[in-house]
């Protein structure tokens, strides 16, 4: 698995390899990015369920200005942090360590502009 697109494209990402997690095809990655496209620019993203980070990833490799994940299984987390370790992206990335049906019941780390527009 790696970054399509992007300042980080062709980068690998690594991922559990308990077969547990199903990280989003690069194909429907590109797909929906490229969907939003300019949108992302400067954009905060939140990436809901996020395994390997890969959407997320992905997305500040096109331009996103800061991204949140949300993820609980310790063997994700664990490749998340790795992930966002390689790409040197620490700086601009959170990670929430709770359930994302959970998260979204209590969005209070997110609560400044939550309200606007996601993508």
């Amino acid at each position: 698995m790696r970054i399509v697109a992007g300042t980080l494209a062709g980068r690998e990402l690594t991922s559990p390899t308990d077969g547990r997690v199903r990280p989003t095809a690069e194909t429907v990655r590109a797909g929906m990015l490229d969907l939003v496209g300019p949108a992302v620019a400067g954009a905060r993203v939140l990436d809901l369920f996020a395994g390997t980070g890969a959407l997320g990833l992905e997305a500040l490799s096109r331009g996103a200005a800061r991204a949140d994940f949300v993820e609980f299984r310790p063997a994700s987390l664990h490749a998340l942090k790795t992930n966002i370790a390689r790409l040197k992206l620490k700086r601009c990335c959170r990670v929430f360590n709770k359930d994302a049906l959970r998260f979204i019941e209590d969005p209070r780390p997110l609560r400044p502009g939550l309200r606007r527009p996601a993508v």
